[in-house]
């Protein structure tokens, strides 16, 4: 009895060691792991300059978090976030589903690329769907294994403002304010990964960009023929997003 004691204790300082290690470390895991998985599921750079997580509380800050564009897109980037807050179980970290109380987007600047439903955004969304659909198959063959699946119950993106680059401007410089988005309990039903999530939140994004960019084209008087495209894109947004809510148990 004294020995499968003595293992039990032995096998509980072992995994106090890794857990602490493997906790200790979330900064750079994030880092490294934001750095080379976004990439392959945006088809875009993915920068993310520093990442300060507590290892008591599990809360901390995103700093630097810049998307590029994909392949066919000349401007800067797409996404450029200074500031991302972000609260998660820090043991979590070291199971299966990793589960993230709250992240907190605040102020992103976008620039929107292209036209109304074929800009740098929509090329985003759907290289996402892409990856997902791909890793899906890939987890559900015989020899796939399931990765890490993420619950998320809070994630706000707050003042955001979206830059406009479109032919149809001639160069002018014109911005039109991100409505707030609030998204709750991702993943939570029937869990989903990453590229789930990117998919969910670009949708999202999009479909709350295309009104507001009608708006302001109107405004300016600009919205000739782009009624009836920007009422299309709209519906196919909401309809996607209907479909990724029931996939992902949002």
């Amino acid at each position: 009895m004294k020995k499968v004691l003595i293992g039990i204790g032995v096998l509980v300082v072992i995994a106090a060691v890794v857990i602490t290690l493997v906790v200790g470390n979330l900064g750079s895991i994030i880092k490294k792991g934001v750095e080379t998985v976004g990439p392959k599921i945006l088809q875009a750079d993915v920068k993310l300059d520093k990442v300060d997580i507590s290892l008591s509380s599990g809360s901390g800050e995103l700093s630097g978090f810049r998307i590029g564009n994909p392949a066919g897109f000349k401007t800067d980037y797409a996404f450029d976030m200074d500031r991302v807050k972000i609260e998660l179980d820090p043991q979590s970290v070291t199971t299966d589903t990793i589960h993230i109380k709250e992240i907190l987007i605040e102020s992103p600047k976008i620039i929107y690329e292209g036209s109304l439903g074929q800009s740098n955004l929509n090329k985003l969304q759907a290289n996402a769907a892409a990856f997902a659909g791909k890793s899906k198959q890939d987890t559900s063959s015989e020899s796939g294994k399931p990765g890490k699946t993420v619950v998320i119950d809070l994630l706000k993106i707050a003042g955001g403002e979206a830059s406009l680059s479109m032919n149809l401007l001639q160069g002018r410089k014109v911005t039109v304010p991100l409505p707030v988005i609030e998204l709750k309990n991702i993943g939570k039903n029937k869990g989903t990964d990453f590229a789930g999530v990117l998919k969910i939140v670009l949708a999202e994004i999009n479909k709350a960009l295309v009104p507001a960019i009608q708006s302001k084209l109107t405004g300016l008087g600009l919205s000739s023929g782009l009624q009836e495209g920007a009422g299309r894109v709209q519906q196919e947004a909401e309809k996607n997003l209907d479909k990724l809510k029931g996939i992902f148990g949002k």
